[in-house]
């Protein structure tokens, strides 16, 4: 009697636990999800997943208790992302044994431009009036509803030429701007002639700036021809919708000098005319000198024949490396191919291991031009080479002799040919444009490091044989 009391006591108990079990269960068990307060969706752009990054649901239990979920891309059911417009999708959750879902609203839409971005600020920030804006060195980029950004080039400007009350810049491209802060000053004095621009020279002040318009000088060199010299630390630099043209030579012979925005056509120099700047559009005896948005022009090679005249564009000279600031870009350098029985055109050739030319005084003490420090990479990738054979070269002439080349940029095999012939006995790199140079003889040579450059093949052939210490980078050499 006592043993089925005791089972029908046990089965009693049993019966109670679970039940409480089951309405425990109940009790806890999901009812239903719905979006968390404030959850919002962007639009997707066409062919993208929705961003749901920070985006929940909240759970609701039967004991009317709740916890947030993160909405996931595995929730989502019903959702096109080809299909433009609104579309409902279904949103499913599934926790134990019950699944619940709710609705909610996405919009597909076209990717469309929002804003532009300067990426990064333009080389030149600081004017005078009356000059242009000059875009080089900033990049400006384009930012989309998807989160992609692409570089843009095609964007305007404006005001295109600055006044002295400008404070900034605006860039506009397909309806969207971003600004640029400049500063725009006054300059000291306006030149539209030679005689002007000589007595602005000799009567500047330190750190001031003398703007220059029109066409200053002539074209005839037996009307003319004058040596522009600066001696002192001052912005020369052009004004006016058109680069002002200065027919001569400009000679720096002072540090924290700029020189922008003209178009200097140097008209040659003559064997044995005493004055050896002539034959160069600008020289520049400065370890602190800024060249930049310039056009350099030589003769054409019909009047250098008619007085066996020589033209160079940028020749620049050093009495210390201390302290050095050479600012040499955004440049163009046009028709410095020209050659005669003594010598040839070269664009842009930084001196090292000579006197300094035309009596100059800014030569810290030094007997002759020291290797002063620039920024090669700069200068050839962002200099306009157009009709010129030598068209960068680094030159040391302490040796003696004319082994004298230390760096060159070559864009065909003459100047390729040229570089190796008078390669520093310390050794030479040149780089090279894009292209095949066919020399015209073999060579053998030491201490050489090529470089192509671009992304197109650079292909020497002829017979070039690379001995010690030579390397070749991007360049094939064909035997």
């Amino acid at each position: 009697m006592k043993r089925k009391l005791t089972i029908v006591l046990i089965a009693v108990l049993c019966v109670a636990i679970a039940a409480l079990v089951v309405a425990c269960n109940d009790k806890d068990s999901l009812e239903s999800i719905a979006l968390a307060e404030g959850t919002q969706f962007a639009p997707v752009v066409k062919g993208t997943e929705p961003d749901l990054n920070g985006k929940k649901l909240v759970a609701t239990y039967k004991d009317g208790s709740t916890r947030e979920i993160d909405i996931t891309r595995e929730m989502l059911t019903g959702f096109d992302n080809q299909k433009l417009g609104e579309q409902k999708v279904t949103v499913t959750y599934t926790e134990g044994e019950k699944t619940v879902t709710t609705e909610i609203t996405l919009t597909v839409v076209e990717k469309s431009l929002t804003s532009v971005n300067v990426k990064t600020k333009p080389a030149t920030t600081e004017y005078v009036a009356g000059e242009k804006f000059y875009a080089y060195g900033m990049e400006i980029e384009a930012v989309y509803n998807d989160g992609t950004r692409a570089a843009v080039t095609d964007y305007t400007v404006e005001p295109a030429t600055l006044a002295a009350d400008t404070s900034e810049v605006t860039v506009s491209y397909q309806g969207k701007t971003a600004t640029v802060d400049i500063s725009v000053t006054e300059p000291a004095v306006t030149v539209k002639n030679a005689a002007e621009l000589t007595a602005a020279l000799e009567e500047a002040e330190e750190g001031s700036a003398i703007a220059v318009s029109g066409t200053i000088g002539s074209a005839d060199r037996a009307s003319g021809y004058t040596i522009f010299r600066v001696t002192k630390g001052v912005k020369l630099v052009g004004i006016g919708e058109e680069k002002p043209v200065i027919y001569g030579s400009v000679f720096v012979d002072a540090d924290n000098v700029t020189v922008r925005g003209l178009r200097i056509n140097n008209r040659g120099w003559v064997t044995g005319d005493s004055v050896t700047a002539h034959r160069n559009g600008l020289t520049a005896v400065s370890n602190k000198v800024t060249v930049e948005h310039n056009e350099f022009v030589a003769p054409a090679e019909d009047a250098l024949d008619a007085t066996q005249a020589i033209a160079n564009g940028l020749i620049l000279y050093a009495g210390t490396d201390e302290g050095s600031a050479v600012v040499i870009r955004d440049n163009s350098f046009t028709g410095y191919g020209y050659e005669n029985e003594n010598w040839s055109s070269v664009a842009v050739n930084v001196v090292a291991g000579l006197a300094f030319p035309y009596n100059a005084q800014n030569t810290a003490g030094a007997d002759s031009s020291v290797r002063v420090s620039v920024n090669a990479r700069e200068i050839i990738d962002t200099s306009r080479f157009v009709d010129c054979d030598e068209c960068y070269i680094y030159s040391d002439y302490a040796a003696g002799g004319y082994n004298v080349y230390l760096y060159a940029y070559s864009v065909n095999a003459a100047s390729l040919e040229s570089a190796l012939t008078y390669a520093h006995p310390d050794g030479i790199t040149v780089e090279l444009a894009p292209g095949t140079y066919e020399l015209s003889k073999p060579m053998n040579v030491d201490n050489v490091t090529l470089i192509g450059l671009g992304d197109e093949p650079v292909v020497v052939s002829g017979g070039l044989s690379l001995g010690e210490n030579s390397e070749t980078v991007n360049v094939t050499v064909e035997k």
